[in-house]
């Protein structure tokens, strides 16, 4: 049986992977609505991602009550990117589809417009995949990323992120098929 949650690092230790001097990884709180509803309604993001319906308020708020931060129950988790000093939220990291028996789990990010370019989504990945591999014990981290997004192409390379392969005609975009790639980190 593998073990995944390394019991020998204490709740110190476990801070110290989830945050660094810039910014820190944390759980959704009920104050984290109204930008999560900004994020997930924003339909100039949905071309990145597998959204094709707005959430409502009521969905958002029911998410953040029932979310119980536990990946082996709800195969998913998600932390607000906030800044460490001034503890605005810069944006959002997302586990999910984790599959136990093949230890591997899907990555996604999303920094919001006036904080990109600013190394924030290199630091958050760069602290998930730590995450993930030391504290959760887990395989591999991977993307399926549209090929017209080199912007999130360049971020998952520079955490040493490889690719993999390509998934032909993976996303229907404006009535017109795009590639996809493949993008693994492999611990």
């Amino acid at each position: 049986m593998r073990q995944y949650h390394n019991n020998s690092k204490n709740d110190a230790e476990m801070t110290q992977i989830l945050e660094n001097d810039s910014l820190r990884l944390r759980a959704p709180e009920p104050y984290d609505i109204d930008i999560l509803m900004k994020w997930e309604n924003d339909t100039s993001l949905w071309d990145y991602g597998d959204t094709l319906t707005p959430y409502s308020r009521h969905q958002i708020a029911n998410f953040i009550k029932n979310y119980d931060g536990d990946i082996f129950s709800s195969k998913q988790l998600r932390f607000i990117i906030e800044e460490h000093i001034s503890q605005n939220v810069v944006g959002t990291i997302d586990l999910y589809d984790f599959d136990f028996f093949n230890s591997r789990v899907a990555v996604g990010i999303l920094i919001e417009k006036n904080y990109r370019q600013l190394g924030y989504a290199t630091q958050a990945l760069s602290l998930t995949v730590k995450y993930v591999e030391e504290f959760l014990g887990i395989h591999q981290c991977y993307a399926i990323i549209p090929e017209f997004n080199t912007a999130s192409i360049n971020l998952f390379e520079s955490c040493n992120f490889k690719s993999s392969g390509k998934l032909y005609h993976w996303f229907m975009r404006n009535k017109s098929w795009h590639d996809a790639l493949i993008m693994q980190h492999i611990k």
